[in-house]
């Protein structure tokens, strides 16, 4: 996410920025937060986001496959 000042962001912030939390599942379930290849025990308003970081989000069954880097081109 881009911003005028340097500063942290959650996932959360970012689902509300693209609306994306209006579709969560209505079941109630927590989703499954994967950071670079890694699940992490935070909420989605708790987990900071970086630059180029793969996330996941699952929900339901863990996917059997979680990709943990992607090579970006320099400047992107």
């Amino acid at each position: 996410m881009e911003s005028p000042k340097s500063r942290d962001f959650t996932l959360g912030q970012f689902f509300d920025i693209w609306r994306a939390s209006e579709n969560f599942p209505v079941s109630g379930a927590l989703p499954k937060i994967f950071v670079n290849g890694q699940i992490v025990n935070t909420g989605l308003n708790e987990t900071k986001i970086g630059e180029h970081d793969e996330i996941v989000v699952a929900y339901g069954n863990t996917p059997s496959f979680i990709l943990s880097i992607h090579q970006f081109k320099e400047g992107e």
